[in-house]
């Protein structure tokens, strides 16, 4: 027989079911809590404060000013009067003692900087402050520059503008009268953009403003030096005023371009930026006329193709010594591309026109070293409301009046200071520069 055994049938059943939730907790502790504790015993240290007291009049804040410009702070400025005052003389010992019992060596070096660094701050308040209004600072500057300006029979201006901003959307711009005898500052025009509809009609404003006031005052103009700007030209004109241009923005501009036609095919051999940068110079000092002017700048034509006679009755010939040269290869031949772009360019009709109008003497160099002194009271990266300007504008006016004509500084034998400088445009050459003496304040006091 046979035998089976019979099993119990049995039948797998799975289900599927999803995962008991699991959160994981974590902890944030900081470095501080988690190092090793360490406790200094028997150790009692002393920090050396120093309580400065200060005693001052009642501050009344002014209004905030309204201006959809924002304000920002310029960068590494002192801070103002106020701002100083609000901070807690004990706020570097509070630090110190709130350690407890735990004491840290590299938190107690960073406590003892921060107190040296607020001593040195607080020791700024000894510094003095002057609150400056407006109309006295505009009476003082009236008082002192016209009045001796309209003693001289004719006075020989120089007029400039700077915008408060780089590029073609400045909100303000300062319009500088000097004269140019006394090198000295003699009236200020602050224009804004939305008074003349765009910053391009600011300067043009500045002088009309600046020309109004000096007549005003009795003051008699012989001529004034100005840039090539198109509005002051034609001002000037209707004007009846004589106007010269300043040789350094035509020399700037002209060796610009010849120094784009060095770069063109066949013209490799135009080396003469330097003698022509000279030259018009030179031009500009020793004419008297116009004509004359013209006459001498169209002589260098001839004088690079090594011809020194030439047509124009006015200057028959070089004035300079003929001499044999050595290399040959740098005069320029008629007919040549080089020759050509350098002709084509230095006789066009709007060079040879401002070309007869270059100041022969005077010069607004001055103006320009005057705008660079504005940036010490008025920097460019700031904005500021139009008072606040103007009182700059102001400072740096009378600072610069009492500096200008400093005299050179010598050593302890009485030799004269000269110092080396690289001036950008010129690439690398150095010239020597008188060292001036130090620049005095008496205008403060006053």
């Amino acid at each position: 027989m046979l035998h089976t055994e019979e099993r119990p049938a049995t039948k797998d059943i799975g289900c599927q079911t999803e995962p008991p939730e699991r959160k994981s907790v974590g902890t944030q502790l900081s470095s501080r809590t988690l190092r090793s504790h360490h406790k200094s015993e028997a150790v009692q240290a002393t920090v050396s404060c120093k309580d400065f007291g200060t005693s001052t009049d009642p501050f009344i804040a002014p209004l905030p000013c309204l201006s959809s410009t924002p304000i920002k702070r310029p960068s590494k400025r002192p801070r103002l009067e106020e701002e100083e005052e609000d901070i807690d003389p004990l706020e570097g010992s509070s630090m110190v003692t709130s350690q407890g019992s735990i004491f840290d060596p590299a938190e107690s070096a960073l406590a003892e900087s921060t107190l040296m660094s607020d001593a040195l701050f607080t020791s700024t308040q000894a510094v003095p402050k002057y609150i400056v209004y407006e109309t006295c600072l505009m009476e003082l500057f009236e008082d002192m520059m016209l009045q001796q300006l309209s003693q001289d029979k004719k006075v020989i201006l120089g007029g400039d503008m700077r915008a408060d901003s780089p590029g073609h959307c400045a909100k303000y711009g300062s319009y500088t009268m000097m004269d140019l005898n006394t090198n000295t500052i003699v009236d200020l025009q602050l224009v804004q953009s939305n008074e003349v509809g765009g910053s391009s009609y600011m300067e043009k404003e500045g002088l009309k403003r600046s020309l109004s006031l000096l007549d005003s005052r009795g003051v008699t103009i012989d001529c004034i030096v100005t840039d090539r700007h198109p509005q002051i030209q034609k001002f000037l004109r209707e004007e009846n005023i004589t106007q010269f241009y300043h040789v350094w923005h035509m020399e700037k501009g002209l060796s610009k371009k010849i120094a784009k036609i060095t770069q063109k095919k066949d013209c490799e051999k135009v080396k003469w930026i330097p003698a022509i940068r000279n030259h018009i110079y030179w031009t500009a000092a020793s004419s008297k006329t116009g004509p004359e002017r013209v006459a001498k700048w169209t002589s260098l034509l001839n004088h690079v193709q090594n011809v020194h006679t030439h047509e124009d009755p006015i200057f028959p010939k070089c004035l300079h010594t003929i001499r044999k040269t050595r290399d040959k290869s740098k005069w320029l031949s008629a007919g040549t591309p080089a020759f050509y772009h350098l002709e084509k360019e230095l006789t066009k009709k709007t060079v040879l026109k401002d070309i007869a109008k270059l100041s022969p003497h005077y010069q607004t160099s001055s103006l320009e070293a005057f705008h660079s002194v504005i940036l010490r009271f008025a920097p460019k990266n700031v904005v500021y409301p139009y008072l606040g300007m103007l009182c700059r504008l102001y400072l740096a006016a009378l600072h610069y009046n009492e500096n200008a004509n400093r005299g050179q500084a010598t050593t302890s034998s009485g030799d004269p200071l000269y110092k080396l400088s690289f001036p950008k445009s010129r690439k690398g050459e150095c010239r020597a520069r008188p060292v001036k003496t130090d620049a005095t304040f008496r205008y403060v006091d006053g």
